[in-house]
């Protein structure tokens, strides 16, 4: 699962938003953390990285910047610098919402999405667009740099809680799980609480629905 599908997730039985997202190991290699982080200071090696593939062979920049407008991975559609900023703004709050465990390059990564979160928020009253254009011209490595954490990094093991309704969502071998209560499996979802305990808030674990270690 890459963390980017964290802005687009409610939970689908009370349709609470946001789910808080652990993240418990990677698929993504810390090689390949290391080369992102090394990207900051080339930003070819964070385009090449962050490539879309279009067709056999092919492949095209995942940042389209126009006179007036800009488009990514982010925002997926054409917007105007200042909407940008804006919907970025709202995608990188998601940051607020996650918890990672491993350490490493994968730890820097995240810690450095936080601070780039924070110089975003520094232009939230800002509405000159060539003020922000300018921004934009002088942060995009850094652009580059969070559309390949949020849509190239890819999570292995995790789980999801909804705050509201206390239910859990597990993320196994890159896969998130949100089936409704009468199709997920108690023996699994127990074994896969026991697994990751240390790991997964105390009241998950004896109050999480639809499992939870004190139903055992």
């Amino acid at each position: 699962m890459k963390i980017g599908l964290l802005d687009l997730l409610a939970c689908p039985i009370c349709k609470y938003w946001p789910i808080k997202l652990l993240i418990f190991n990677w698929e993504t290699t810390d090689e390949e953390f290391e080369e992102a982080l090394r990207g900051l200071n080339d930003i070819m090696i964070l385009k090449k990285l962050t490539r879309i593939k279009r067709g056999k062979d092919k492949f095209e920049d995942c940042i389209n910047i126009e006179e007036n407008s800009i488009q990514d991975d982010l925002v997926r559609y054409k917007l105007s610098f200042r909407n940008y900023i804006e919907k970025v703004n709202e995608f990188l709050k998601n940051l607020e919402y996650i918890t990672i465990f491993t350490e490493g390059s994968s730890k820097k990564v995240h810690n450095k999405a936080e601070e780039i979160y924070k110089e975003f928020q520094s232009l939230k009253d800002v509405n000159d667009e060539n003020t922000i254009k300018e921004f934009i011209d002088k942060h995009l490595i850094k652009i580059y740099f969070l559309n390949w954490y949020f849509q190239r990094a890819e999570i292995e093991d995790g789980i999801m809680i909804c705050d509201n309704c206390l239910r859990w969502y597990p993320i196994s071998e890159s896969i998130p799980q949100m089936l409704p209560d009468n199709l997920r499996s108690e023996k699994e979802e127990i074994r896969f609480l026991e697994k990751w305990k240390d790991f997964v808030p105390e009241k998950i674990l004896k109050e999480g629905k639809p499992f939870n270690l004190s139903s055992e």
